[in-house]
């Protein structure tokens, strides 16, 4: 699965409602904490065919596009989620992965109507913010819509708004009647799908401008890195373990152990070894030698965001 794309925009829960009740989707209510103690009731909206392509499940029933089956299965399809829900946090966070987790709370297959009225709750007048993600999945396109109270830019551009050289969010955050009084009005934009649906109110018109980043770097890409939450303690020491497998053994077993005893461990020959940082998985890797001591190669990093728990923010 790849990330092909990310819009932003702004929307409101009744383009939202508008949007979403002319189409066969899924909602599902999420969690974003911003920070440690620190979140907000957002939503996942995707259509139950590209919810198809993106968790391919053999159901037994039929296609997760027929509303009956995607019903019948919605729990089935929210075990499936929360795996999914790693990616929305990477493709959210970027370098401030620390910033952003998203947890799954409930689904429900259509009800337009109650996720709307959940958006309304959590934007409390203000306007929301729409991330529109585009992933390649199993051949085809897959489009999810994440919607969400303002605060959530706060982690979205963190540092990068004080270096634009003009607004790039002018208008979020604020009442929509103000937004709709200010001059030269530019439409919503967004490079995937239009934020908005059906027709056009005085109160739509708000001054949204084309997100503009800088250039990504060139080359190997840089360490996890946030000033604000890492610099002061990027030397202390932490415990890293390599864990090599794990059995279970009863009693009568541990107490018979002696020179020359075997542990068979949950680990088949040739798979890739655990790294540890205070207790929590971060990576796996490969066992080599480096100066006649053991290491580990890191092939494969679990979750940023895990890496950054297991730190301890």
């Amino acid at each position: 699965m790849v990330l092909q794309g990310v819009s932003l925009g702004v929307t409101d829960p009744a383009a939202i409602e508008s949007e979403f009740s002319a189409l066969e989707h899924m909602g599902f209510e999420v969690r974003l904490a911003l920070a440690p103690g620190v979140s907000l009731p957002a939503a996942i909206l995707i259509s139950l065919a590209d919810l198809g392509a993106l968790l391919p499940m053999d159901t037994g029933d039929g296609d997760l596009a027929d509303p009956a089956v995607a019903a019948e299965h919605a729990d089935i399809v929210a075990s499936a989620m929360r795996e999914f829900l790693d990616l929305v946090s990477v493709a959210l966070g970027g370098d401030a992965l620390a910033g952003v987790e998203v947890s799954l709370a409930s689904q429900r297959v259509g009800a337009a109507q109650e996720t709307a009225e959940l958006l309304a709750g959590a934007a409390d007048g203000l306007s929301l913010v729409r991330v529109d993600l585009e992933f390649q999945a199993n051949g085809a396109s897959s489009h999810v819509v994440v919607v969400a109270p303002a605060a959530l830019l706060d982690v979205l551009i963190g540092d990068v708004a004080a270096t634009l050289p003009s607004p790039a969010f002018a208008g979020i955050g604020r009442d929509a009647g103000s937004m709709a009084q200010e001059d030269a009005p530019v439409s919503n934009i967004s490079p995937l799908r239009p934020a908005g649906g059906g027709a056009a109110t005085p109160s739509d018109d708000v001054d949204v401008h084309p997100v503009r980043f800088p250039p990504l770097p060139e080359g190997r890409p840089a360490p996890l890195h946030s000033p604000r939450a890492f610099d002061l303690i990027m030397d202390v020491s932490m415990r890293v373990t390599v864990e090599l497998g794990r059995s279970s053994m009863t009693v009568e077993e541990v107490l018979s152990l002696g020179p020359g005893s075997v542990v068979e461990l949950n680990k088949l020959a040739g798979e890739p070894v655990d790294v540890l940082v205070n207790e929590q998985l971060i990576a796996r890797g490969e066992v080599v030698v480096v100066d006649e001591n053991f290491g580990v190669r890191v092939t494969e990093i679990v979750s940023p965001r895990r890496r950054v728990q297991a730190m301890g923010a």
